[in-house]
This record gives C-alpha cells, structure tokens and sequence, in this order.
C-alpha cells in the first residue's frame, strides 16, 4: 500500500482485525477484499454496498435534488445546465434560464457532479456567470446551478445500515473586524501569515481581501462550509443530533443507499439536504483529533463487515 490516504488506512486496519486479505492496484484507487473464499471491490471512497443507479444519482447534484423532491424532502434545488456543443443541451441555450435566475438575487455555480468545493462561484450579475460557468464547463460535461443561500451551519451525517453514528457541524474560520486593518491583516494576526493566506485562497474572493470589516463584527474568511476550505469539524451527539440524524436517514433512504454521507444546511431556521454523497471520505474529519479519528475507524470497522454479512 503506497497511498497515505486514512481511507486505505483505515481499510487494511480494519481488514487485518477481521480476518479479510487486502490488495491494493491503481496506486491504491482500487482494493481487492478476500475472506473465506470470497471477494469484493472498493473503489475509490465507494463500498460495495450502493446499488450502482443510487451511486450515480447521488453523484449527480441536479438528479439528487429531484428525487429528493419527488419524496417531499427538503432540499437545495440544483438545476442541470449541460455545456454547449452537446447534443443533450438546451435548445434555447443555458444563458438566458441562468439570468432568470439571478433576477432573484446570487446564485452559486458548480460541477454538477464536483466535490470538495472546487470550482463553486457564487456569482451576482450575467458577467460572473458567464465566466464561471465557461470555466466549469473546461473540465466537466454540465454544471449545476442553485440560488445563493445565507447559510447559518452546515453539517455532515454519515450514514450506514440504517444507522448514523458521526455528525458533526462544520466550522468556518473568521475573524473579529476592529474598524481598522482589512480582512487580509486581521487574518494574518489572528492565524499566521502562512495559513491565512491559504485560507484566504481558498475562499476564491480576494476581492474582499480588503474589505474592513466593522469594530466588533464577525467576518467569516469564506462563505464555503468545506473542512478542505478552513471548516473545523465539530462532533455533535445526542439531543444536538437528533433532527440531523431524521433527515439523513430519509434521504439515504430516498435515493436508496445503504452507506453514504448527507451534507445538511440550516437556512432561516429550517435544516434542507445540499447533496449527498456515495463515496466515504473522512481524511479531514480523522486528522482534526483523536475522537473523531476513533469514531472514522468504527465506521470502517462496521462497513468492513457490513461487505461480508
């Protein structure tokens, strides 16, 4: 095993202590499972435990939304904007639908079927769309595209055999404005030089690098909820869970998954799904401490046996 991904970490550890003989091809892409005569596949982040229809819609932004709707679960509506020169696309095009759009206000554009928070725009007139949705459409075949929300929290649940053992809230990064010194400066007193500049970065807005924000005020660095952008992951239990928890396992259930995790935001006081995700990474959540790298490893642990059950 070359990868120094905790995903085949944590893999081959749960392996060894059941039992289970572990290969690894594809510079670690691929892991072979032999027990007892029998064998499975993993792939990437995904456990052979999805049916193959329910991987595909929960990968593709726009289709999750509509089968999430169809079930009467709330849910951020992404719409399906394929790249021009295909045959599947608009007959009219995709621009004038877009602007209709943000005649209601920002929208946000992405690859329909993106992760990590690469390549999201949040976009207010026809000139940031265009520009971001050429960009997009460089490297991937369609975007999705949703009005912009002002999102009070973002959380993660993990979900696997009608169970959700992890949640947890995803804390953005900020600083305190003294009515002074610019969003660049303060971020730099309060995290280093080094690291603000990254999360900075991240952030895809050095526009508002310069903002001063107001004596007293909270400025979040970026308005993304990615632990890869700066979040800090917060576990969460219990009552604090609870509603997270209800929601996740509807929305597993309506796309028809046996493990996943589902992304939940909180806007205007009501929890709607953002997307959900197939494949399980935990690389950020296991290297922000020990309890949480303790509950990642039980979740491999119990989707390890899950595979041969």
């Amino acid at each position: 095993m070359r990868n120094a991904r905790f995903f085949c970490e944590a893999v081959k550890g749960a392996a060894e202590e059941q039992g289970i003989v572990t290969t690894f091809y594809s510079d670690d892409w691929i892991c072979l499972l032999e027990k007892g005569g029998e064998r499975r596949l993993l792939y990437g982040y995904n456990f052979p435990l999805n049916p193959a229809s329910s991987v595909d819609i929960a990968r593709d932004k726009a289709a999750t939304s509509s089968i999430l709707g169809g079930a009467g679960i709330p849910s951020v509506n992404h719409r399906l904007f394929i790249g021009p020169g295909t045959p599947h696309g608009r007959e009219e095009g995709n621009f004038s639908a877009i602007f209709r759009m943000l005649n209601s206000g920002q929208i946000v554009c992405k690859p329909n079927e993106g992760t990590g928070g690469n390549m999201v725009f949040r976009v207010s007139s026809a000139r940031e769309a265009e520009a971001a949705l050429t960009r997009i459409w460089r490297s991937s075949r369609a975007a999705a595209v949703c009005e912009y929300l002002e999102i009070g929290d973002e959380f993660r649940c993990f979900f696997l055999g009608g169970k959700v053992p992890i949640v947890y809230r995803k804390r953005r990064p900020f600083i305190i404005g003294n009515g002074q010194d610019s969003v660049l400066s303060r971020a730099c007193a309060e995290f280093g030089d080094s690291a603000a500049l990254e999360l900075l970065a991240a952030s895809e807005e050095g526009n508002r690098w310069s903002h001063i924000p107001a004596h007293g005020e909270r400025y979040d660095i970026t308005w993304k909820h990615n632990l890869g952008k700066g979040a800090v992951a917060e576990l969460l239990y219990g009552e604090a869970s609870a509603p997270l928890v209800s929601l996740a396992m509807r929305a597993a259930g309506a796309l028809g998954l046996s493990v996943c995790s589902v992304d939940i935001v909180l806007v205007d006081g009501n929890l709607i799904v953002m997307e959900i995700n197939s494949g399980i990474m935990m690389e950020k959540l296991a290297a922000s401490g020990d309890e949480a790298r303790a509950l990642a490893l039980d979740f491999f642990r119990a989707a390890l046996t899950s595979i041969f059950e």
